[in-house]
This record gives C-alpha cells, structure tokens and sequence, in this order.
C-alpha cells in the first residue's frame, strides 16, 4: 500500500495543513488523509507496446520460417512451428504483461472550505452519477432558498393580513343572510 502524505487539492491547490493530518497510529487504508477530505483513486489499463512487439517478433519468425519451406508442406508444418517459436519466448513473455495497469490517485479538500470548491466538488459527484450525500449540498444554494422560503411567507402573510379583515366581514354579511327573513332581533 502506498501513502501519499502530500495532501494538495486537485481542484483548488490547497494544502492540508500538518496539524490536521493524522497521526501514524490512525494510517489505514485511507493512509493519513485528514478528515473530511475525499481521496480519488483512478485506475486504466492499457495494452503494453512492450508485449505487443514480441508478438509481432514471434509472428515474424514463424512467417519466415514457414516461406522457407516448400509450399507443400507449410500447411502442415506451421502448428511445429509455432509451438518451437513459443517455447523460445516462454519465459520472456512470462517477465512481461499483456497489459499496463496505471494507478492515479488526487486529493479533494472539504467541500466546506470554500462555496466555489463546493461548487466543483458537487457538480463532478453530479457528472459521474454519484449520489450527493444529504447535508452536504451546497451551502450557498440552501441560503439562497431560505431566503426566498422567507420573502414568499412574509409576502403571503402580508396578503393573509389584508384578506382577513374582508374575509370577515363577508361570513359577517354570510350570517346576516341565513338569518330568517322576518326574524328581528
């Protein structure tokens, strides 16, 4: 396992101060990444050039192995052949992989630290499909709706206020009306 204790941010350049990296004793899978922080890990595979020229070597000697023989017996020749020429790079292709496996790993500050990181940091997890954990949304889109939950309820109170007053002298009259005709008090 490899640790990384350099924790700069990918997206914003910051760099975790050392106060806030753990301690030896907390390493885990995560290394010493300090909390809050998110740890992304980017892995590809690749075809290794490397391995793709011995296959092109080993093609090449059984193709001109087989046109030295005559026409006749290639046919029946080349599987012979290509099992000798296999057996002849056993052991180089066994030192070597089909493939390049290649590892990335970045770093990513709070999201808190800062609304433009928040931002970012919210709309990749968006890119990707991956769920934005409840509690951490945006900060400044919370505000932002809290102020207008509050515009509207003092809006709809102002109106509620002025219906009122009409409102009861309506059921007022409302009351006056099914009172029977005749009737005084």
């Amino acid at each position: 396992m490899d640790y990384n204790d350099n924790f700069t941010c990918a997206l914003s350049g910051v760099e975790a101060p050392d106060e806030i990296i753990l301690p030896d004793e907390f390493a885990d899978d995560l290394g010493l990444m300090p909390v809050g922080w998110t740890r992304i890990e980017m892995h590809r595979r690749l075809p290794n050039p490397e391995y793709a020229e011995v296959q092109q070597v080993k093609q090449g000697i059984i193709s001109a192995t087989l046109q030295q023989l005559p026409k006749g017996e290639q046919a029946s020749s080349s599987r012979a052949i290509e099992i000798q020429v296999a057996a002849q790079f056993a052991q180089l292709e066994a030192a070597i992989s089909p493939f390049l496996n290649l590892k990335e790993v970045i770093y990513l500050a709070p999201p808190e630290l800062d609304p433009a990181l928040a931002d970012e940091f919210f709309d990749i997890r968006d890119r990707l499909g991956l769920p934005i954990p409840e509690g951490d949304e945006d900060e400044d889109e919370d505000e932002d709706e809290d102020e207008e939950d509050e515009a509207a309820t003092d809006s709809a109170e102002e109106a509620d206020e002025g219906a009122e007053e009409p409102a009861s002298e309506a059921s007022a009259k409302a009351s006056d009306d099914e009172s029977p005709k005749g009737a005084s008090a």
